[in-house]
């Protein structure tokens, strides 16, 4: 990491409802986030007399701050000019208004967490879009201005195949999206899919699906020149649309999942540094707040 960089992250916790595979810390069942919850940011960002080349807001649900809450915490944070600003959002959360009001707060960066495109595979995670209501938010925030479009691809899914890794694929480039994150399904204790399923969210085939989608990105290397898995939707070499998680993450979350049938969780992908289009790991000159 470059020393000179100094990214603050903001922990949103709080969420309409729990997807089931979850282990983060979220409070469930809100319509919105406390102005005291956000006051409570604001001190915390005095305190910090560093200016941020990024920003991001994970949770949770982010993106059910209002816009006015998001402009207060931008400013505060005094992010330097061409700062990279991410918000994360789930696509049934947002509309046309609160993402324009987003952009005009600020925020450069959108993320939505879509997941699959594959309607049962979303309820089976207990996830509450759709992937026609995916397919629109990704509209509006063409609509909206933004730029920067992150898609997030969950891997290693119960009954998942590489027709649903495609077609899921397929939704995030129609949709115009700058930067796909695909992340495995780690399994964790104390989710509520492990305590009420004991297991059945786990399919006996996983490793092998693992493998399969590990092959099909693995057609598209040769055409990327660096360390990073590189999608190309339209066949040409457009960096900007990067698949970027690592052989070894894919390794790893296999021997983990077939060691440990019996639940499910996910495993959060880490974006890096601004090379691949995501906020910095938590470290040395960051900020978890």
């Amino acid at each position: 990491p470059n020393p000179d960089t100094y990214g603050i992250y903001l922990h949103i916790p709080y969420c309409r409802s729990k997807c089931r595979y979850c282990d983060f810390y979220s409070a469930p069942g809100t319509r919105g986030v406390p102005d005291e919850y956000v006051t409570a940011l604001l001190r915390e960002l005095a305190k910090s007399t560093h200016r941020p080349d990024t920003l991001y807001f994970g949770g949770g649900t982010p993106a059910l701050l209002r816009p006015d809450q998001v402009r207060q915490l931008i400013k505060a944070a005094a992010p330097l000019p061409g700062a990279e600003i991410t918000l994360e959002a789930n696509p049934d959360v947002v509309t046309p208004e609160s993402l324009a009001g987003f952009a005009a707060a600020g925020v450069t960066r959108i993320s939505f967490g879509v997941q699959s495109a594959d309607d049962t595979q979303l309820r089976r995670l207990g996830r509450t879009h759709t992937a026609a209501a995916a397919a629109q938010a990704l509209a509006w925030a063409r609509e909206a201005g933004f730029r920067e479009i992150c898609g997030d691809i969950m891997l290693a899914l119960p009954y998942y195949s590489i027709a649903e890794f495609d077609k899921t694929l397929a939704l995030l480039q129609a949709g115009g999206c700058t930067h796909i994150s695909a992340y495995l399904l780690k399994i964790e204790p104390g989710n509520q899919e492990r305590q009420n399923q004991r297991g059945k969210i786990i399919d006996d085939k996983v490793g092998a699906q693992v493998d399969a989608v590990q092959h099909r990105i693995g057609e598209e290397q040769p055409r990327c020149g660096g360390g990073l898995q590189v999608f190309h939707p339209s066949g040409q070499n457009r960096n900007q649309h990067q698949l970027h998680n690592a052989q070894e993450e894919y390794q790893a979350g296999a021997e983990h999942q077939l060691k440990q049938r019996g639940g499910n969780g996910k495993q959060r992908r880490c974006k890096g540094n601004q090379q691949t289009g995501g906020h910095p790991a938590v470290g040395a000159g960051h900020i978890l707040v």
